[in-house]
């Protein structure tokens, strides 16, 4: 527990050079992390150790299967894992960057969401936390730069509650199980990712 303090404190550091030297990609950047609010994702009062934190979009109303947000949500740009290298091994916490291109029609002024898991994406989740950050995809002019934490807009999924455990950590959103978790099919979950000249790419993440 007496080692938390310090690894939070640089990975705010780590947030603001990743924030940095993101905006000069050739490409829009949402950077995403909980290091700034210092709220822990935990399951059952435990910091969680493993698992996904990715940004995207949905139009989504009904959260509470995980065919339904399998089926509408849009990932933009790469996920990064809770308790990884980038967030200093420290559990419950997750730091990350994702590139693409804000100007396409399923971005392109819709609202952006944090989507978290205790799998190691949505579809090994059995649990899991949505926030409607109330923030916006953009086209870049010149280039879209955005930052978003768990202490952003609305919970949608999952419960600002508990205790929390690092010395430095100011609170705890506790994640929330999907009462159905049967996938029926294996329709494709879209993200897209931008590629250089190439412009953005459609790709499947199908399990």
């Amino acid at each position: 527990m007496h080692q938390a303090y310090c690894p939070l404190r640089k990975g705010f550091v780590t947030l603001i050079l990743l924030f940095i030297t993101n905006i000069i990609c050739p490409a829009g950047t949402v950077t995403f992390s909980n290091f700034n609010s210092k709220l822990e994702i935990q399951s059952d009062g435990t910091p969680i150790n493993s698992g996904f934190v990715s940004v995207g979009t949905t139009d989504a109303t009904e959260f509470t299967d995980r065919q339904s947000v399998y089926q509408s949500f849009i990932q933009f740009g790469n996920a990064t894992t809770i308790s990884g290298a980038s967030a200093f091994n420290l559990d419950g916490y997750f730091s990350g960057a994702a590139n693409g291109d804000g100007s396409i029609d399923q971005f392109n002024g819709k609202n952006i969401f944090l989507l978290g898991g205790d799998g190691i994406n949505l579809t090994t989740s059995e649990s899991i936390f949505l926030i409607n950050t109330g923030k916006t995809f953009k086209p870049d002019a010149p280039l879209f730069a955005e930052t978003v934490d768990l202490s952003d807009g609305t919970i949608l999924v999952g419960e600002l509650s508990g205790q929390p455990v690092a010395n430095d950590s100011l609170g705890a959103i506790q994640v929330e199980a999907f009462t159905t978790l049967t996938l029926h099919d294996n329709n494709p979950v879209l993200y897209f990712d931008f590629e250089g000249d190439s412009g953005t790419t459609v790709k499947d993440k199908s399990p």
